[in-house]
């Protein structure tokens, strides 16, 4: 890649990062289609060459990302308003369809869902998965948690008026914001403390509030050092969880890691049947996004939570 190309694919990264309320891993995928699309030599003001570009990679290749790093590309680049209008309305006009399979989430009892959690074989997996399936949150968030964000606590039952013991994780979540799940289940309050003390006393991780639970210790400022590292903690923690469904019988191809989420969404939403609540537990600005998932509108987070978990 030349010095001009380069320049331009970092000044796309910068102008992500500034200006568009976006995860880390979606600017790395737009990143990466737009290093792509620059290596082709297209000129992003040639629409009928930047649309050939889209349909093949469309067609071809299922990359639905690239339609949408192109038309941020085209924003960045393109400074005459009714230009930048135009080059958007034909894009969309002429996009293909995209072909997207319809995920049917697989249904699962409790105690299938449970022995997948305990048929993982490590300690960090386990708890990875145990918070994703009793919380529904994502992977990336999860795996993400530092020690500075885990908390105890305790929170009165507003109709028992019993006062419970709780931990709270702040999670950090797509687009950069922050959300606090409760943690009410005492064993994997337990779990989550114990795992939490053994790595810091017996992998002699080093004695810092910052640090992350399930990833490795870590410049955070590094931003490509820290995505590299958390794609292959990820790959890692999928490759085991594809195991765990094989030892409890269930076809791997048919579950992910964002199913646990989903899963989550059906059973929370068969309880209380409140899509505005789901919502609030979910961390959705949006309640189309939610009802994706279809498969709170509670005074508080750590209430909502343990009416939900029968700590009224």
């Amino acid at each position: 890649m030349t010095i001009g190309k380069f320049f331009n694919l970092s000044m796309f990264e910068y102008w992500l990062n500034k200006n568009k309320t976006l995860s880390e891993s979606t600017i790395h995928k737009y990143v990466s289609c737009i290093k792509q699309f620059i290596l082709s030599d297209i000129d992003i003001n040639d629409t009928n060459e930047v649309i050939k570009y889209v349909v093949n990679h469309t067609f071809h290749k299922r990359n639905y990302m690239m339609f949408y790093a192109i038309m941020l590309y085209a924003e960045l680049n393109i400074t005459d308003k009714k230009k930048l209008q135009e080059f958007r309305d034909i894009l969309k006009e002429r996009r293909p369809v995209m072909y997207t399979r319809k995920k049917e989430t697989k249904i699962l009892d409790d105690d299938t869902k449970n022995n997948i959690v305990c048929n993982l074989e490590t300690e960090k997996h386990k708890i990875i998965a145990w918070i994703q399936k009793e919380k529904g949150t994502r992977c990336y968030d999860t795996m993400t948690l530092r020690r500075s964000c885990v908390t105890e606590d305790k929170v009165t039952g507003i109709k028992s008026g019993k006062s419970y013991d709780i931990l709270k994780l702040k999670l950090t979540t797509k687009g950069k914001d922050t959300r606090v799940v409760v943690i009410y289940d005492e064993q994997l309050r337990k779990a989550i403390i114990r795992y939490m003390n053994l790595l810091r006393s017996y992998m002699k991780v080093e004695d810092s509030d910052d640090e992350y639970i399930f990833l490795e210790d870590i410049n955070a400022k590094d931003n490509k050092k820290f995505w590299n590292i958390y794609q292959s903690n990820y790959r890692i923690y999928h490759d085991a969880l594809k195991l765990s469904l094989k030892k409890s019988g269930i076809d791997p191809t048919t579950f992910s890691t964002h199913d646990w989420r989903r899963l989550f969404a059906r059973d929370a939403f068969s309880k209380k049947k409140d899509i505005e609540e789901l919502q609030k537990i979910l961390g959705h600005k949006r309640m189309e996004t939610t009802s994706r998932y279809l498969s709170s509108t509670g005074s508080d987070v750590e209430h909502i939570y343990g009416e939900m978990e029968g700590y009224e």
